[in-house]
């Protein structure tokens, strides 16, 4: 299978004939799967709010990949409850774990768990905070995806698990 790689700031939504992959450290992102038309959504954000005179469709920021991602399901018929859903990524390697809270990656696992659970919706899956940064990898047509945390010494090896 093909594989296509995410950059910063980039969104994928749709029933992809490749394995999506991404490199997450504050940054995080959202992975929703339909188990039965296979549309897969796989963010890469990398701000919780849109600044001041950002751009209102730019899908590096939390609330703007929320809004594409709604907008994109009105398209194909779909509602947000019928996919399973995952949040992966922000960690923070200049803070110590009691000053988490402080950090980039912190503040957007909190807002997109804050969205999420705006529209009525729970994550099935869940691999955030910490200090490493994550490789993630999203077969959308398996409706599998792998998790990797780079350089630590007991989950350094690709943790692929089903929805």
């Amino acid at each position: 299978m093909n594989s296509r790689f995410l950059h910063p700031g980039e969104y994928f939504f749709g029933v992809p004939n490749h394995m999506i992959t991404t490199l997450l450290g504050s940054c995080v992102a959202l992975v929703a799967w339909h188990p039965e038309r296979r549309f897969t959504l796989v963010s890469h954000v990398i701000l919780p709010e849109i600044p001041d005179g950002g751009d209102a469709w730019d899908p590096r920021y939390a609330e703007v990949m929320v809004e594409r991602w709604l907008a994109d399901l009105r398209v194909v018929g779909c509602f947000p409850v019928e996919f399973r859903l995952g949040l992966f990524g922000g960690s923070s390697r200049f803070f110590t774990s009691g000053e988490y809270e402080r950090s980039v990656g912190f503040r957007n696992v909190q807002r997109l768990e804050l969205l999420v659970e705006q529209l009525g919706l729970s994550l099935q899956r869940r691999d955030t905070g910490g200090t490493y940064h994550r490789k993630l990898m999203v077969d959308g047509i398996k409706g599998c995806y792998g998790v990797q945390l780079l350089g630590h010494p007991e989950r350094s090896m690709m943790e692929v698990s089903t929805w």
